[in-house]
């Protein structure tokens, strides 16, 4: 049946369902279905990129799109002009990549070799028909000469380079500001362009490139990859490290000089190890002051952030026993939704301090008595007491909806097996009416705290809930497991990547991810091994 002759409520409820490309490929079959199928955009992106710029200010000018827009994206991750550790090598070949040439520095070259390590690694047993892996592998073919990525990429570093030095994106923002009524959040992010050919966020620029693009994962902040040490986080005290978070420093110094209606701001990491630098608590300044005056704004209700700790705990937190970050939290009085995490998260092995004087109490953070209204609390990547942490939950108003609790570090006895018993039958949550108990998740690395691949890590809500308030079982290890009480047992939770929005599966043994389908099934290769063998061996 054509689409055009269903009755219109069923249509539009279809086309509701649709997203923004689905619906202008529609629009393009004819024009009853082009009047039916209005676009909504209700995000827009930012960088230091001409054409994100170019299509930010098309959609601020448009008359109806700009009144649908509740979101500001900033990419804060700049196109970088080389790769320190291959800067000075000379140019060499690669396998599995195009041909290139000496115009082609050996930098670019290994910057693309390591994207393709980077997804063969991540995509480990995995069968090779998953929807994820067969896109990737469409783009991997599709490769362009690297001669002709570098080219490309020398484009985009132009265009960086005019953006920045005119600050286009920059009064791109100001006047967004003044043109988008719904406006609400801003998100700044370093993690924009994801990871090849699986961008968290397909902006402007990104949708631009060319198909089977390789070029050089732009990351903003400093980050490290699993199993390294923590970044270090120098004091904020001069113009070259704090530009290092230029998004953060540009959206907050708008925010502070114009009038707006934000009520939301994220810092979204994305998983990787990295976040704002938390020396910006130590003591007053301008970048603290901007943030106070916006949490300071009636009806502000969510902020999001991510931290970067360093060597905090070796000096015994300074930044957070400042007191600074708390009495800036303190302002939002009409928070609903707030969410801390830091670097010492899923990829990071932590040495818990031996003594309790080190561990930073979380009432030192979380003003929590100002918040009356909170529905979501957020802790991730924080070394707590698990005391403490009880004693934070059984403080939080009624109001309270959710609450996760990922990638902590306790100190002494303390684990995540016991948190449960403690929140099941010290918190009261079990009394409350269905409705009124809060949800809990928890993020762990499955196996371990420490993930293998970054972003990628094992979360458990329903289980816990089951736990919580009913018969269930408890989902970390027991004694006498082979799993620690940290660790979440097989059988319990779903396994997810952040930068793979396709790679979702149980936390199970190998046996039943390969009954699923996600592995191939070593018997039947095993089988074709020898058929393969046999019809060699007959020629």
């Amino acid at each position: 049946m054509q689409l055009t002759l269903l009755p219109s409520k069923l249509q539009a409820h279809i086309v509701s369902g649709l997203n923004n490309r689905d619906k202008k490929s529609l629009r393009l079959t004819c024009r009853t279905l082009r009047d039916r199928s209005p676009l909504r955009i209700d995000r827009v992106f930012l960088s230091a990129n001409v054409r994100n710029v170019e299509v930010f200010r098309a959609i601020a000018d448009h008359e109806i799109f700009r009144k649908g827009v509740t979101e500001v994206i900033w990419d804060d991750a700049l196109l970088a002009e080389s790769n320190e550790q291959y800067e000075d090598e000379f140019y060499c070949e690669g396998e599995d990549l195009p041909d290139c040439d000496e115009t082609c520095p050996v930098w670019f070259l290994w910057a693309c070799r390591e994207n393709l390590s980077w997804l063969t690694s991540r995509k480990g047993n995995d069968v090779d028909d998953l929807p994820q892996h067969l896109e990737r592998a469409k783009q991997m073919e599709a490769q362009i000469p690297l001669n002709v990525s570098y080219a490309y990429y020398q484009g985009l570093l132009m265009q960086q380079e005019s953006v920045l030095s005119t600050q286009a994106d920059i009064e791109a923002l100001k006047y967004g500001i003044t043109r988008f009524p719904a406006l609400k959040r801003i998100t700044i992010t370093p993690a924009a362009h994801g990871a090849l050919y699986t961008p968290l966020y397909e902006t402007p620029m990104i949708h631009a490139f060319p198909y089977g693009f390789n070029y050089l994962i732009p990351r903003a902040w400093p980050t490290v990859e699993p199993g390294f040490s923590p970044c270090e986080a120098p004091p904020w005290d001069t113009e070259a490290e704090k530009n290092k978070w230029r998004g953060f420093r540009i959206v907050l110094r708008t925010l502070a000089k114009q009038e707006h209606h934000i009520s939301e701001f994220i810092l979204d990491v994305n998983g990787l190890c990295t976040g704002l630098n938390c020396h910006v608590f130590d003591e007053p300044c301008e970048e603290y002051e901007d943030l106070v005056a916006l949490l300071r704004k009636p009806d502000f209700n969510r902020i999001d952030l991510g931290l970067l700790v360093s060597t905090q705990q070796d000096e015994g937190w300074p930044s957070f026993r400042s007191g600074h970050l708390k009495h800036a939290l303190g302002e939002a009085k009409d928070l609903q939704h707030v969410s801390l995490c830091t670097d010492l998260g899923a990829n990071q092995e932590v040495d818990v301090p031996e003594e309790e004087s080190d561990v930073i109490p979380l009432r030192t953070i979380f003003p929590i008595n100002r918040w009356q209204q909170l529905q979501h609390l957020g802790i991730s990547g924080f070394v707590v007491r698990q005391d403490d942490l009880i004693s934070l939950l059984a403080a939080l108003p009624a109001s309270l909806l959710s609450v996760e609790l990922s990638f902590l570090h306790f100190y002494g006895d303390g684990n995540y097996r016991n948190l449960l018993c403690d929140m099941r039958d010290k918190l009261g949550w079990r009394d409350r009416t269905a409705s009124e108990r809060p949800k809990v998740i928890i993020g762990g690395g499955g196996g371990g705290l420490v993930a293998v691949h970054v972003g990628r890590a094992t979360w458990v809500g329903d289980e816990v809930s089951g736990f919580l308030y009913g018969d269930g079982l408890n989902p970390f290890g027991r004694e006498g497991d082979s799993f620690s009480p940290n660790q979440i047992r097989l059988g319990f939770g779903v396994e997810r990547d952040e930068f793979e929005p396709g790679f979702e599966r149980p936390w199970a043994q190998y046996d039943e991810l390969q009954r699923l389908g996600y592995y191939p099934d070593v018997r039947l290769q095993y089988e074709e091994w020898k058929k393969s063998l046999s019809d060699d061996l007959s020629t």
